[in-house]
C-alpha cells in the first residue's frame, strides 16, 4: 500500500509538472518508527521547515519523519527489483541461489558456508581478539580528537545535545550519537566490525547537521556572537571530516570490514 502511495504520488507530477512532489512527511508513532524506516522514511529532516510549519499537526510521542520519491524508481515493482538485484549480486561472488520450501538450518548454514568461501570478508568468524583491537583502535581515534587542543576546538559535539539548551527537542532528532557515547560503546567492545563503526559515524555526522542548524537558530539565544557561530559551525565541519578520515584510514590498514 505505501508503494501503491508513493506511485502515485510520482504520477501526480506526470500530469501537472507545476505539481511536483518529491519529498513527503509523516508522523510515526514510537512504536512505528521501524515500518517507516523499512518503507524509506529517515528522521533528519531535509526539507525547510517554512514548507511544512502550520499545515501539519504536531503530536506528542511520535517522530515527524521524511521520505523522498526517485523518479527512475518503479515503485509497484520494487519487490521483484529487489529481489532480482539480489540474484545478480549473489551470481556475481560465485554464490547461485538455491531455493529451499521449507528451509531449515542446514541449509541456512550450507549458505554461510558458501558465503565464507567466496570471500571470507562477507562473513567473518567471531573473533575476540579482533573485537578487541578494532576496540582499542577506535577508542586512540576519539581520545585524539577529545584531548589537548581538540577539546576545545571540539567541546560542542563531545557533550550529549542536552548540554545545548534546546537542541535534544529539534524535530527529527532521534538516538544521536556524540563523541563521549562514542568512547563509552569503544569502552564496552560495542563495536565488532568497521562496519559498526562507519554506521556509528554516519548517525553522527546527522547528529553534526542538527547541530549547526541549532546554531544558526538559538545561536545567539545562547550568548553567541555570528562570529563565534560560524567558528562552531566550521569545527563542526571539520570534526566530521577528521572522524570520517581517520576511520577509512583504519580500515585500509587492517583487514577489519564486515556486513
Amino acid at each position: 500500500m505505501m508503494n501503491l502511495l508513493k506511485e502515485h504520488l510520482k504520477q501526480v507530477g506526470d500530469v501537472d509538472p507545476n505539481f511536483k512532489i518529491t519529498t513527503f512527511l509523516t508522523y510515526a508513532d514510537n512504536f512505528a518508527v521501524g515500518y517507516f524506516q523499512k518503507q524509506g522514511f529517515y528522521k533528519r529532516l531535509t526539507i525547510d521547515n517554512e514548507r511544512h510549519e502550520g499545515r501539519i499537526k504536531h503530536y506528542d510521542e511520535a517522530i515527524l519523519m521524511q521520505c523522498d520519491l526517485y523518479p527512475h524508481v518503479n515503485y509497484l515493482e520494487l519487490d521483484q527489483t529487489l529481489k532480482k538485484r539480489r540474484v545478480d549480486l549473489l551470481r556475481r561472488v560465485g554464490i547461485e541461489l538455491i531455493k529451499h520450501e521449507h528451509p531449515t538450518a542446514e541449509d541456512r548454514a550450507a549458505v554461510v558456508a558458501q558465503l565464507r568461501s567466496c570471500n571470507p570478508r562477507m562473513v567473518p568468524a567471531d573473533d575476540p581478539a579482533r573485537r578487541e583491537k578494532l576496540g582499542r583502535d577506535v577508542l586512540a581515534i576519539l581520545t585524539e580528537l577529545t584531548t589537548g587542543e581538540n577539546a576545545n576546538k571540539f567541546v560542542d559535539l563531545i557533550e550529549s545535545p542536552d548540554s545545548h539548551r534546546g537542541l535534544r527537542k529539534t524535530p527529527g532528532l532521534h538516538d544521536p550519537v556524540w563523541l563521549k557515547l562514542m568512547i563509552e560503546r569503544a569502552q564496552a567492545g560495542h563495536y565488532r566490525t568497521i562496519a559498526m563503526v562507519e554506521a556509528e559515524c554516519t548517525r553522527f555526522k546527522d547528529y553534526i547537521a542538527f547541530f549547526k542548524d541549532w546554531l544558526k537558530r538559538c545561536g545567539a539565544e545562547s550568548g553567541y556572537g555570528e562570529l563565534i557561530i560560524r567558528q562552531k559551525s566550521d569545527h563542526a565541519d571539520q570534526l566530521a571530516t577528521l572522524l570520517a578520515e581517520k576511520v577509512r584510514a583504519m580500515d585500509s590498514a587492517a583487514d577489519l570490514r564486515a556486513e
